[in-house]
C-alpha cells in the first residue's frame, strides 16, 4: 500500500515536471512561393499550443514555455516582403515572434505540422504590389532580344558553297 502510493507520487511528479519542459524554437525558414508570396516557418523542437496574430504592418506569434535557441535572427530580407523578424519575450517563459510586414504585404494563412515530434508553424504572406510590377512575357522577350548579339558562322559546306569568306 505504502509502496503503491510513492510510485503514485513519483508519476505524478515525473509527468508534472515533463509538462514544464522548456521548447526551443531552434530554426526559422524563409523562401518565395511562385511569384508574389512568401513563407516563413518557424521550427520547435517539441509540439506546443501557439497563437498567429495578423495585424496591419506585422504579424505576431505567441508561443508559451518557450525559449530562443536560434543563433541569430539576422535573415537575408530583401524587404520586399518581410522588413525584420524579431523576437520578444512578453513574460517569464513566452516567447513571441514578430514578422514585421513591408509595404503593401499582407497576411495570407497560417498553418502547422507535426513532424517527429517537432512542430512546423508556417506562415504565409503576400505583396500584391510584386505581382504588378512583374514584367509581361512580352515585355521580357522584347529586353532579352535587344541586348543579345548574336553571332553567326558560315562554315560552309563543301564543294560550291564555300561559306564566308
Amino acid at each position: 500500500m505504502l509502496l503503491s502510493r510513492i510510485f503514485l507520487i513519483l508519476n505524478i511528479l515525473f509527468f508534472s515536471l515533463n509538462s514544464f519542459a522548456q521548447v526551443n524554437l531552434v530554426h526559422i525558414n524563409h523562401s518565395m512561393i511562385g511569384d508574389y508570396k512568401y513563407r516563413v516557418t518557424l521550427e520547435l523542437d517539441q509540439q506546443i499550443s501557439y497563437q498567429v496574430i495578423p495585424g496591419e504592418d506585422k504579424v505576431n506569434v505567441d508561443f508559451t514555455n518557450t525559449e530562443f535557441a536560434v543563433e541569430s535572427i539576422s535573415h537575408r530580407l530583401d524587404g520586399r516582403f518581410l522588413k525584420a523578424v524579431l523576437k520578444s519575450n512578453r513574460e517569464a517563459n513566452a516567447l513571441r515572434m514578430i514578422l514585421e510586414l513591408s509595404e503593401n504585404t499582407k497576411f495570407e494563412k497560417s498553418y502547422a505540422v507535426v513532424q517527429d515530434g517537432k512542430l512546423f508553424v508556417t506562415i504565409e504572406i503576400s505583396n500584391s504590389t510584386i505581382i504588378a510590377n512583374k514584367p509581361t512575357k512580352n515585355e521580357v522577350k522584347k529586353e532579352d532580344i535587344s541586348k543579345r548579339t548574336i553571332i553567326m558562322i558560315d562554315p560552309g559546306h563543301g564543294g560550291v558553297d564555300q561559306g564566308t569568306k
